[in-house]
């Protein structure tokens, strides 16, 4: 999020990330879409000491998602306008998904992903009954953090995905990737001194702030599978 005002609680949705599984057909393609193409990687997480993996923050884009045998794809948005084709391609890419994949889950940490979906459809007053049916009762989204915060109990600090990290992410560490508030600053730096029309490269080819920003919330969204990996160990072992 970025351009916060009293006015508009949201400010700019710049970014949005998903992983989708590396066997399942193409991925969403568009305006703003980047993904980098499928490659055969391992279904598990790859456990080495840390000393024998480099840091997240070292990796090539969608390099960490591919170690863990998913695809990272992301939908960039550096206007108002570009945001509205953020939410509406997003909406249609889980609604076709679902249609092609009926049991389909997407596992999310704490209210913003679907609460944001909404939100965007609101604001642009374009596909609204689709996000809520998505994002309703019987819609596709399933928090974690529900899960978490019912069942597990740690000697960590907090609850956050970076608190739980430590438990399952092994030797795929942040290392220097910042954290979301820090995110947000970068990308108003960034602002300052690009335009619109110099921001809209794929990510991968633009080196320093975006693509540091498309590594964090690829870590995010692999951090979040290994969490589910995790919980899922959990309950057939315990």
């Amino acid at each position: 999020m970025w351009g916060w005002t009293p006015e508009d609680h949201t400010g700019l949705i710049y970014l949005a990330g998903a992983l989708i599984r590396a066997e399942e057909g193409p991925a969403p393609t568009g305006p703003g879409v980047w993904a980098p193409p499928g490659v055969s990687a391992p279904r598990e997480m790859t456990v080495a000491p840390a000393w024998e993996y480099p840091a997240a923050a070292s990796l090539p884009a969608g390099g960490l998602a591919r170690a863990a045998g998913w695809r990272y794809v992301s939908w960039w948005a550096h206007s108002r306008e570009q945001e509205a084709a953020l939410a509406h391609s997003l909406i249609s890419w889980l609604e076709a998904r679902r249609r092609a994949y009926p049991r389909m889950r997407v596992y999310h940490y704490a209210a913003p992903e679907p609460l944001f979906i909404r939100r965007l459809a609101n604001r642009h007053g374009i596909d609204q009954q689709r996000a809520r049916t998505l994002t309703g009762p019987r819609g596709i989204f399933t928090d974690l953090f529900d899960v978490v915060s019912a069942t597990v109990r740690t000697g960590q600090p907090g609850a956050s995905l970076k608190d739980l990290e430590p438990l399952y992410m092994g030797a795929f560490h942040r290392g220097d990737l910042a954290d979301g508030a820090r995110s947000v600053v970068l990308y108003d730096r960034l602002r300052e001194t690009m335009t619109t029309e110099q921001l809209e490269v794929r990510p991968d080819a633009l080196p320093g702030v975006l693509a540091e920003l498309a590594a964090y919330n690829e870590y995010d969204c692999v951090s979040t599978l290994g969490l589910h990996r995790w919980l899922s160990a959990q309950r057939v072992t315990q």
